[in-house]
């Protein structure tokens, strides 16, 4: 049996564990870099992108979770604010910054669809050749997008949207434009990530995906 990690330390880690079981795999509870040693992959969880980087310093789990991504090279799955995290870079932070885990090469917005208030649920589309057969709406919540993604990097995800209906309309010119299409789920080599919350939905469709590419990573090793 796979062991996947949930990163528990802010956020919706309990909802991402119970679909890890869901998908025929062990989940365990990462709040400390020992518990790192063994895992198969690991999954990063919407939240507080800020508040997770901080406590994940505190806990002196940053540098382990950066190996974890970058030298051995183990699958990791961020959703919302797990994307934003991957991220090589980010708009729109906080003042100071924020501690990133970094590895995927994607400029992020980090509020792209606007504030809590905005939230919404929508079907996205997948990409020809992409094999992710979503059944429903996704959650969006506060949610990041992708300004831009490097060649390096696969879109799994995209969304068109009436977003006139849910962005802030004060908010930075950075936002999209109305039924613009623009980028939700992206993929590069053992890093995936999606704007959305598929832990929140009764779809078993994203945690299936990211089992599945841990088991082909390890059948290729």
């Amino acid at each position: 049996m796979l062991r996947i990690g949930v990163l528990g330390i802010q956020g919706g880690f309990h909802e991402h564990m119970e679909m890890v079981k869901s998908v025929g795999c062990e989940a365990v509870d990462v709040r400390k870099k020992e518990q790192l040693e063994g895992l198969d992959g690991l999954v990063l969880p919407g939240g507080e992108s800020t508040a997770i980087g901080l406590i994940a310093h505190d806990n002196g789990v940053i540098e382990p979770i950066r190996d974890f991504i970058h030298k051995e090279k183990k699958p990791v799955f961020g959703t919302c604010a797990g994307m934003i995290v991957l991220s090589d870079e980010v708009t729109e932070q906080r003042k100071g910054g924020q501690a990133l885990f970094g590895g995927l090469h994607t400029v992020v917005n980090r509020n792209g669809f606007g504030r809590q208030i905005n939230s919404f649920e929508h079907k996205v589309n997948i990409p020809e050749g992409i094999d992710i057969k979503p059944k429903g709406n996704e959650i969006f919540i506060r949610a990041p997008l992708v300004h831009e993604a490097k060649p390096n990097v696969t879109v799994i995800a995209t969304l068109t949207h009436s977003f006139k209906d849910y962005c802030d309309p004060n908010a930075a010119a950075s936002r999209p434009e109305d039924n613009e299409e623009v980028i939700v789920g992206v993929q590069q080599d053992n890093i995936l990530a999606v704007s959305f919350h598929p832990e929140l939905t009764n779809d078993t469709t994203w945690h299936q995906y990211f089992k599945d590419l841990i088991l082909k990573r390890k059948a290729e090793q």
